[in-house]
């Protein structure tokens, strides 16, 4: 099963790689922040991003490592998770992307 989403970025602090998504562009449909944490801007990007819900202090954390690549080399990979682990980010609950047929 196949899904899109639309959104409109706003680079929050520039020149920081901090940035505010809007989805469907329409705010009420809300929005999230992502920190780029690292790129080498032709293989790969780290993103991470805090969600906080409501008034009591819940939060989801989340990390994803995008690369270009269906499938990237070791190094570009083992380039990624340094990058987690230099910004003190859990690499464990990490889950691989299945890129069958993609």
């Amino acid at each position: 099963m196949r899904s899109t989403t639309t959104g409109t970025v706003r680079h929050v602090e520039p020149p920081n790689g901090k940035l505010n998504v809007v989805f469907s562009g329409d705010p009420t449909q809300g929005s999230a922040n992502y920190w780029i944490l690292g790129t080498d801007y032709t293989s790969y990007s780290v993103v991470w991003s805090c969600m906080h819900f409501g008034i009591e202090p819940i939060n989801t954390r989340i990390a994803w490592v995008l690369t270009r690549e269906q499938h990237p080399t070791n190094a570009t990979i083992d380039a990624a998770l340094d990058v987690l682990k230099k910004n003190g980010i859990d690499q464990s609950k990490l889950r691989l992307t299945n890129q069958h047929n993609c």
